[in-house]
């Protein structure tokens, strides 16, 4: 079976647009690739092609001597950014919105339904080209959430995982999907056991 283990980027720097990791982010992705490379043995590290996702994967590759590839489909349901019309507290506003009302299309980025759609294709084809093979994939909360909640459902997720759809998940987490058959299954959810700051 054909195993995605999606590690939520570290944290990043407090800014609009496109940030990089701030200096803890760099020590989550650090301490992340290092308990990564005691159990496993990776196909690929993937990425989202957005700065935070990129860094924290080069993190996660160079421990296995893997180039880092990017796929536009995981990046983040929603990006704020100064000049994208939205003020930041407008911009929370639609997050929420879009997070409790999964089919409402946000001013900007997608809806819950549709991140999951292309987040979805994106590990079908993943799964095609590395079957039976593990694959690491940089991401982030919002989309991760997204992809999950279409794999569980919302009421396994809410009584497992009470919290997650409105505080999101932990930096450099660990959400562990399995492809079985004909779909996915997830294994682990917003797992921060290797990274004890959380």
């Amino acid at each position: 079976m054909t195993r995605v283990l999606i590690v939520q980027h570290g944290d990043k720097v407090n800014e609009p647009g496109d940030p990089g990791l701030s200096r803890l982010g760099v020590l989550q992705a650090e301490r992340t690739a290092r308990f990564l490379l005691q159990t496993e043995k990776p196909a690929a590290v993937v990425s989202s092609p957005l700065r935070r996702a990129v860094e924290t994967a080069d993190h996660l590759a160079g421990v296995f001597g893997l180039e880092v590839s990017t796929d536009d489909r995981f990046r983040e349901r929603m990006n704020w950014t100064v000049d994208g019309g939205l003020s930041f507290d407008a911009f929370l506003e639609e997050w929420n919105q879009a997070s409790n009302d999964r089919d409402y299309q946000p001013a900007i980025g997608d809806s819950s339904t549709m991140a999951a759609m292309r987040a979805l294709e994106a590990l079908d084809d993943l799964e095609k080209r590395w079957r039976n093979e593990t694959v690491i994939v940089a991401a982030h909360g919002g989309v991760t959430v997204d992809t999950v909640r279409s794999i569980v459902g919302d009421g396994y997720l809410v009584q497992r995982l009470p919290n997650l759809i409105r505080e999101g998940v932990s930096s450099c987490a660990i959400t562990e999907l399995l492809h079985e058959g004909d779909g996915w299954r997830a294994v682990r959810i917003n797992d921060t056991s290797h990274n004890p700051s959380q």
